[in-house]
């Protein structure tokens, strides 16, 4: 799990490095770090083949002291970058080391869930553990639901015709990554516990680097006890596997299962990216052990958040390798994730089943985020009872309640069916599920999840039941440069099972393109029903694709050789436009696609750009179908094609009044389209605003005007933290400004291309 040697041995010399002066291409002046950032620390993955004097150098150079080094991903280290260092030119010092594979920041993620939780009614004589099983079992809804609780009758997983078959299998094993288990009397029977440990003792018997881990391990306090000192992990925990017909509470989902704890989440639901990988290297090593191996079948991981982490794509990779299954919950800020990016959730792996959260009455809750091409299913999450600290049950909404009610269900599916393996089990989630016309677009499956049923529903009973429809590209209308490549794929299972290739009709070529699972592309796993195929075009036009159920996509491809550079002319006369706009009920860190009322001669192409994405950021563009995201950029800026920045910072456009408006002015064939940050805070400040990019009919010249840059914050007034200028392409931009206070109020800078 960790290279505890290896880790000993950079740390000698880092503490070393700490003494010495930083190298003289290592910048001493401290940049304001942006929101998702609290700590210091990056993560760094060195090339297999790096000798170990080299990368002990390299943290030498970079004033970075090691934390612990990973099995998984292999060579790869979490060091701590020394104060005083800016964070971003060491990640720029490990980026030009040729033998670094990627370095990035150790993101912080956090419990999903909608708080405040309520304490669940006990009964007429408040206790818990009556003459009566489970007797808290009929608010349980999601198990069966007769509309005791207001919903609609059958809304449910049909959970007593589904433990006819099964319970579950107490060789079963699912990992709840969170923030521990408490010790509550409807879990303790169905705790795992690790034979090849002595408990009590403060030695290491079973040599994985974890003392004393009778029932898991705790990656905030780096022990082998992982008792919940927040209540989500234990919540979750009891969704799975509460024990049954007991005189406590309700029941889990199984019976008979075995739960492990790997606590990452302190005490306020936060948690380092890098906490989590030790999370998934403890599993791996468990179920890889010469002696009494750990069977973990799945793994309940109800966190997230906005930005991701390659290294912790590797660990779930290895997962997956495993046939380990990744429930992971879609979040719950009631937004598009085939728009709006939430981790660990959307990343394209084999293993990961996204979960949204549906209500008693089959209905998308209002809170869970969705996703046509990005949420596998949904699942039971509001007003859900289950166990939580101080032996206490409590109601608790979220999709982290989703998430394991549908690891629960895998884990009958599998004790059903030993011989099924991950892909078959998730195929039969989402294709044994319930359809239900509210959730068709709001989901890949469009189901609910459901155990057993009739007419070849039910995961159980899975008879003739086909998903098919398109994953990628998750926009309808998109631009694309020649030659650019686009992974087109499409899922399409008959219950468990692959149901063929897809063959997709494009004009106006009249030609053919037949998408196949061979474990490419998007697609990590071979013949898990996931069909797709790399295309591109090498001349410009517009291009149609017909997916399955009459799913038109339609692509503009445009030649980048013709975006020229544009320059700047600041002395212009300040004339800011007044508009009351339509907003567009901008949320931090969202995404929104705007049509255009005239074509944009963006970068004075031939192509006129009739759709705009703006972000809520302070960023915009008419190339590019995807978050630009809070944490701005030089140029050229990496992964954008092109980008519009008049104020690219980690801006918050709803938190307190503020959002972004956009509105059209004039008459064709002098039309003006004009887009407004209007009083739009900063995560580090709550004062506002306001700014606004005017575009013009029937030229490529951009506006953009200042009407108030002064956040009352020094460290972030004036673009002092933003990124300002327009980048056509990688090889063309113009930088004004990056992280230097050089825009003032009541200005203006326009744009023109360069002759």
């Amino acid at each position: 799990m960790i290279n505890f040697c290896r880790a000993i041995a950079i740390f000698a010399v880092s503490l070393i490095a700490l003494e010495q002066p930083l190298c003289a291409d290592i910048k001493s002046e401290v940049k304001f770090e942006k929101k998702k950032y609290a700590n210091r620390r990056l993560i760094v993955r060195y090339k297999n083949e790096t000798p170990l004097k080299k990368i002990q150098k390299a943290h030498f150079s970079a004033g970075a002291h090691i934390i612990n080094s990973f099995t998984i991903p292999e060579n790869t280290d979490l060091v701590e970058i020394s104060k005083g260092i800016s964070i971003d030119a060491a990640i720029d010092f490990y980026r030009e080391d040729p033998n670094v594979k990627y370095v990035e920041k150790d993101v912080v993620f956090h419990a999903i869930m909608a708080p405040p939780p309520v304490r669940a009614p006990t009964g007429d004589d408040g206790d818990p553990a009556r003459n009566k099983n489970d007797p808290l079992l009929e608010q349980q809804w999601g198990l069966n639901n007769s509309g005791q609780t207001g919903g609609k009758a059958g809304v449910d997983i049909n959970a007593f015709e589904t433990w006819k078959r099964t319970t579950g299998d107490n060789d079963l094993v699912i990992g709840i990554i969170d923030t521990g288990i408490a010790d509550h009397p409807d879990l303790r029977s169905n705790l795992w516990t690790n034979t090849l440990e002595i408990p009590g003792n403060n030695i290491d018997d079973d040599n994985n680097g974890v003392i004393d881990d009778i029932h898991g391990a705790d990656f905030v306090e780096f022990d082998g006890d992982p008792t919940d000192d927040h209540g989500h992990g234990s919540h979750c925990a009891g969704i799975i596997g509460a024990e049954g017909d007991n005189k406590f509470g309700g029941r889990g989902v199984m019976k008979d299962v075995k739960i492990i704890a790997c606590k990452f989440l302190d005490e306020t639901g936060s948690g380092s990216a890098s906490d989590a990988i030790l999370c998934l290297n403890y599993f791996r090593d468990l179920s890889l052990r010469a002696q009494s191996p750990v069977k973990i079948f799945a793994t309940s991981n109800s966190w997230g958040g906005a930005e991701t982490s390659q290294a912790l794509v590797d660990a779930i990779q290895e997962q997956q390798n495993l046939g380990i299954l990744f429930f992971a919950a879609a979040s719950n800020e009631g937004q598009n994730n085939d728009i709006v990016d939430i981790f660990p959730a959307d990343i394209p792996l084999a293993n990961i089943v996204s979960v949204s959260s549906i209500d008693h009455n089959g209905l998308m809750s209002s809170f869970s985020n969705f996703g046509k091409r990005s949420v596998h299913l949904s699942a039971p999450g509001e007003a859900i009872l289950s166990t939580t600290i101080g032996n206490d049950y409590e109601l608790m909404d979220g999709t982290s309640m989703a998430a394991p009610f549908a690891a629960g269900l895998a884990g009958l599916i599998k004790a059903n069916n030993p011989d099924l393996n991950y892909i078959q089990v998730k195929n039969l989630l989402m294709a044994g599920g319930i359809l239900e016309p509210g959730l068709v677009d709001l989901t890949i499956s469009g189901r609910r999840i459901r155990g057993v049923d009739n007419n070849g529903l039910g995961s159980l009973s899975c008879k003739d039941q086909i998903v098919s429809g398109r994953l990628s590209p998750s926009w309808d209308r998109l631009v694309l440069p020649v030659g650019k490549s686009l992974i087109l794929s499409a899922i399409n299972i008959n219950c468990e099972k692959p149901n063929g290739e897809l063959v997709i009709p494009l004009s106006p070529t009249n030609t053919f393109l037949t998408l196949q699972d061979k474990g490419q592309n998007k697609d990590s796993a071979a013949n898990d029903g996931l069909y797709s195929q790399e295309w591109s075009s090498s001349t410009p036009g517009h291009f149609e694709f017909m997916f399955p159920n009459n799913d038109l996509v339609s692509i503009e491809v445009y030649d980048l050789s013709t975006m020229k550079e544009y320059k700047a002319t600041n002395e212009i006369e300040f004339a800011y436009r007044k508009i009351e706009g339509t907003s567009l009920l901008a949320s931090d860190d969202s995404l929104h696609s705007v049509d255009m009322p005239f074509p944009v001669m963006f970068g004075g192409g031939s192509t006129g750009f009739e759709r705009l994405n703006v972000d809520a950021n302070g960023a915009l563009s008419l190339t590019d179908m995807h978050m630009i995201g809070f944490n701005n950029q030089a140029f050229p800026a990496e992964d954008l094609i092109s980008v519009i920045a008049p104020f690219w910072d980690d801006l918050r456009p709803d938190s307190f009044g503020g959002n972004i408006y956009y509105e059209t002015l004039g008459q064709a064939p002098h039309r003006e389209f004009v887009v407004e940050w209007r009083e739009v805070s900063h995560f580090a400040s709550p004062d506002g605003i306001t700014f606004q990019v005017v575009f013009f009919e029937n030229s490529s010249d951009i506006l953009f005007n200042y009407l108030d840059v002064d956040f009352g914050l020094e460290e972030i007034n004036n673009g002092a933290n933003a990124t300002i200028g327009i980048q056509t392409s990688p090889e063309h931009n113009i930088l004004v400004a990056h992280d230097t206070p050089q825009i003032q109020n009541n200005t203006a800078i326009r744009f023109s291309v360069a002759p």
